[in-house]
């Protein structure tokens, strides 16, 4: 068979399995108010349908569990108000895990009069004293958080780099192979 019909079909083959060598999942949690609302996607944003999430304390007993819908997401009520490792496991081994903080009434937060948290620089006790009260800054700080901890999650989620030239490097290295197959068939 002519070496070009094999590259042919050997390069049809790799791009009809790309998508099932995206084995990573991304999984975002975020309480707002006593929700809990996950996203949980594959590689290059597709999202995990039917992912079944399990939701940990922190002594590893199971308190939840469900099933994400057809865009990947699930919001379900806080199970427990200290710290929960959020878990997603779409089969065949494709799982991820998500660590969320303890709940605000569990966070080591202290309201007592100008201290909001212990060591805090002095700016932010400033500001208490100047009109902004301890639920304030402990409401602030939450939004925040949430807002760098969405960004960080749609980094994650995008295709990186090294990404790419790691399939790229399979690629050469399937070619490769193919290549050192035909020498030693000629060599025979």
């Amino acid at each position: 068979m002519n070496p070009m019909r094999w590259l042919v079909i050997l390069s049809f083959l790799l791009s009809m399995a790309s998508p099932a060598l995206a084995h990573r999942i991304n999984i975002f949690a975020l309480d707002e108010g006593g929700e809990v609302y996950t996203e949980s996607t594959f590689a290059g944003k597709r999202p995990v349908k039917n992912g079944v999430i399990r939701v940990f304390n922190a002594d590893g007993t199971q308190v939840f569990t469900g099933k994400t819908d057809d865009a990947g997401l699930l919001t379900f009520p806080r199970p427990e108000s200290g710290a929960l490792t959020v878990e997603v496991d779409a089969g065949m081994g494709h799982k991820s895990r998500w660590e969320l903080e303890p709940a605000e009434g569990a966070q080591a937060y202290k309201d007592v009069g100008a201290e909001v948290v212990p060591d805090a620089p002095a700016s932010q006790a400033a500001a208490v004293e100047k009109g902004l009260s301890a639920g304030d800054w402990t409401r602030l700080e939450q939004v925040v958080d949430s807002a760098v901890t969405r960004s960080l999650h749609r980094q994650q989620a995008e295709t990186r780099v090294r990404d790419v030239v790691g399939g790229l490097g399979y690629i050469v290295g399937l070619l490769g192979a193919f290549a050192w197959y035909r020498s030693r068939k000629g060599a025979a």
